[in-house]
């Protein structure tokens, strides 16, 4: 259980330290553009990669706390063991999802491995697509949990141990 809450800490705080890099390098776009009368394409470069990074490690940290924006209207209705089942059953569909992101975004990593950025030519495309490949594994690792206590409670309902 403490690896959980690790997991899920040092992710809220990375998630946290891409937040303010993101208002930062925001603020200095305005700043430079609107203040300065300066063009700095970088700030917008950098801010997008900021900007995904955040996504899929928010993503992970949302699963985590199981936070997911959901509507329960006719699941609430349903009985329970049936509304335990539909949850196991969505949780391996999003798995399934999750999957074929991650494969697709390996992929694309690889393929875009030596093109630069436009405004940043050190800065590998690559980028882009190693913050899906370091969030999707973690928001994976959480799914699999909540579908292990689904199943756990599954066999609550039922009479059958389930493996703890």
């Amino acid at each position: 259980m403490r690896s959980k809450f690790t997991v899920s800490r040092v992710c809220e705080g990375f998630g946290v330290a891409l937040l303010c890099a993101l208002f930062l390098l925001v603020f200095l776009q305005v700043i430079f553009r609107y203040v300065l009368k300066i063009s700095v394409p970088w700030t917008e470069e950098i801010a997008r990669v900021t900007a995904i990074w955040l996504t899929f490690i928010g993503a992970a940290v949302v699963q985590a706390a199981r936070a997911q924006i959901a509507s329960t209207y006719f699941a609430e209705r349903l009985p329970e063991r049936l509304r335990l089942a539909l949850g196991v059953i969505t949780s391996l569909v999003s798995l399934i999802f999750l999957y074929f992101a991650l494969r697709g975004s390996i992929n694309m990593a690889r393929v875009s491995w030596i093109i630069g950025m436009g405004s940043v030519p050190w800065l590998s495309t690559a980028w882009l697509y190693l913050a899906p490949i370091v969030g999707l594994p973690i928001t994976m690792f959480f799914v699999l949990r909540d579908i292990a206590v689904l199943v756990g409670a599954v066999g609550r309902r039922t009479g059958v141990s389930s493996v703890q």
